[in-house]
């Protein structure tokens, strides 16, 4: 099993039209989003104005979830979407779309080949989180709060904006909340 920590402070953020994206993980690690040559992509994003445009993808599929906000989506000027936060939607990265809101997002960008699977979890101060074992690629996303990680005999203290890769999860891990808590999990199948 392996563990690997990316700590907010060290994650890129670059800007895009309608304001920034942060690249928290991209597979295989040394390709590049702009060549569109990754498997997939995790990402967080600020969306600063309105409305925007979605930058086409063709060849991946696409998974948004708003973290703060509602966020009002058009696919193709024909089918309307609205999300609260912490709902999801996915839709092929060739659409046309169009959204309408500000505020936080997490999106995840895959080809064909694999089949995300979304967990979200909301967890009060004190209480012990349990993530169980499985033979993915998992990765793990705080958007609110600090926990405490208990993973591989070793303890790691986790805040807002940081994200934990583990591969082949080969055994439980364990999170005390220090205080209320966000997390999403994606397990990429």
């Amino acid at each position: 099993m392996e563990l690997e920590i990316f700590r907010e402070k060290d994650i890129k953020t670059k800007k895009w039209s309608g304001g920034t994206t942060s690249e928290l993980f991209i597979y295989p690690i040394e390709e590049d989003y702009a060549n569109r040559n990754f498997d997939f992509r995790i990402s967080t994003a600020k969306i600063n104005v309105e409305k925007s445009s979605f930058t086409e993808l063709k060849g991946y599929n696409r998974l948004i979830m708003m973290l703060d906000n509602s966020l009002k989506l058009l696919f193709n000027n024909k089918t309307k979407v609205s999300l609260e936060p912490l709902e999801f939607v996915e839709f092929l990265g060739e659409w046309d779309t169009k959204s309408e809101g500000m505020g936080r997002d997490f999106n995840v960008m895959y080809k064909d080949k694999y089949s995300p699977l979304i967990k979200v979890f909301k967890e009060k101060k004190e209480n012990i989180l349990s993530i169980n074992k499985n033979n993915f690629m998992n990765f793990i996303y705080v958007f609110n709060g600090e926990i405490e990680l208990n993973a591989l005999n070793q303890k790691e203290l986790l805040k807002k904006g940081d994200f934990v890769y583990i591969d082949k999860m080969e055994e439980d891990i364990y999170f005390n909340c220090l205080q209320d808590v966000g997390l999403i999990q994606v397990i990429m199948k």
